[in-house]
């Protein structure tokens, strides 16, 4: 059985892919397919607030405790040290 990604020779087991979770794949593109999804998952999302403000964020988890800590400033309960 060949890759259907690459054509090498499937030798073992085979790995499903992480495009379908169904597709048997090589090792190799296995492996390839694994670190395209970790690299993806560390470049930083744009995300907007209600009021227009746009920021950046790495994934929902830290844009929700960004959020969180505007609301926190704006409500007093947090304080903004600014040094210069």
């Amino acid at each position: 059985m060949n890759c259907p990604i690459c054509d090498k020779v499937i030798t073992g087991h085979p790995a499903l892919s992480r495009v379908d979770n169904e597709t048997e794949i090589c090792d190799d593109c296995s492996v390839r397919q694994a670190l395209e999804a970790f690299n993806d998952s560390q470049i930083p999302q744009e995300y907007t607030l209600e009021d227009g403000t746009v920021f950046m964020a790495r994934d929902k988890v830290d844009a929700d405790r960004y959020i969180q800590m505007v609301r926190d400033i704006e409500a007093g309960r947090r304080k903004v040290d600014i040094k210069k």
